[in-house]
């Protein structure tokens, strides 16, 4: 750098700074900010709480529906398994089945053939085949 140069740069250096800012300035700055802009930490904590409950309401209203329908599915499921176990059932079939075990016999001394058409199809499920029917025929006649 020749002496010029380094003169002419300490100069403007040294240049006198610019003028100074209004003192209401910063004031003028700060009413230009939208209101939403500033930070407020109760209305932020008040609207984190009230999306937090919302939540939790929503989140309880899905458990309870899904609990509901589970329990529901429970007590009205007919599987293979009894809703409530107890000899009163039990009791139940048996009557029941003597009952129907009366109706047969009373049924079959009516008419022979009663019993035999009367059949259930629970009877024809779990019951034994029925017999061949061997018809006996005359001996044929031999000659000596």
């Amino acid at each position: 750098m020749n002496s010029n140069k380094k003169a002419d740069l300490q100069r403007r250096l040294s240049s006198t700074p610019g003028a100074k800012p209004p003192a209401d300035l910063a004031d003028r700055i700060k009413r230009d900010i939208p209101r939403h802009f500033t930070m407020n930490h109760q209305s932020e904590r008040d609207q984190f709480s009230r999306s937090v409950t919302f939540n939790m309401r929503v989140a309880a209203a899905v458990l309870l529906v899904v609990s509901a329908a589970y329990i529901s599915m429970q007590l009205f499921s007919v599987g293979g398994k009894t809703a409530m176990p107890s000899k009163a059932p039990m009791l139940r079939v048996a009557i029941s089945e003597k009952v129907v075990a009366d109706q047969k016999k009373d049924a079959a001394a009516a008419s022979p053939t009663a019993g035999l058409q009367a059949s259930s199809s629970s009877d024809r499920l779990y019951a034994a085949p029925p017999a061949a029917k061997v018809e006996a025929r005359p001996a044929a006649p031999t000659t000596i």
